[in-house]
């Protein structure tokens, strides 16, 4: 079972850290400050990020369920795993994952499993809807739409690396 590791996320070596994650590197400091709640008591910070320990053989994401959480990875491997079949990996820290469901509003189109033992930032994201700084709400949405398109352009590439392969 996944476990939350006690970790202050608003001291500046942190937020450093932080702040070159995908989607999150396009916030100023004073920015993520303010979207990791660093104004809030720490019971409604906690709630609105943590970071946990994942354990091999885990599901962090399971296909088809609902949720506004988004990881970034600290340290382990993740599997992306669509329909049963391992679609890609993930073991770079700053790699981000469940960021499409924040946007789309739908169920989860794959599963996340541990392959390797992990740490994970994780941003309950329902937070954008009533976010009342407008800006960062414009800089998280462009940053996951700019790594959607990063996404598909590299599913495009080597989709046609694969069928050229094919090709007699």
């Amino acid at each position: 079972m996944a476990d939350e590791i006690n970790v202050d996320l608003v001291k500046e070596e942190t937020l450093k850290l932080v702040n070159r994650f995908q989607i999150l590197d396009k916030l100023a400091l004073d920015e993520l400050k303010l979207l990791l709640g660093c104004n809030l008591d720490d019971f409604y910070r906690k709630r609105l990020a943590r970071m946990v320990q994942f354990h091999s053989g885990e599901t962090v994401i399971q296909q088809g369920e609902f949720d506004c959480w988004i990881f970034w990875v600290i340290k382990g491997h993740y599997a992306v795993v669509k329909d049963g079949l391992i679609i890609a990996e993930m073991n770079e820290t700053g790699e981000v994952f469940g960021e499409m469901t924040v946007l789309e509003e739908e169920m989860r189109t794959a599963s996340i499993e541990v392959t390797k033992e992990g740490l994970c930032l994780c941003l309950d994201m329902s937070v954008l809807d009533t976010f009342e700084n407008q800006e960062i709400r414009e800089k998280i949405s462009q940053g996951i739409n700019d790594l959607k398109i990063k996404r598909i352009s590299k599913t495009n590439a080597d989709l046609v690396r694969r069928i050229k392969r094919m090709e007699p």
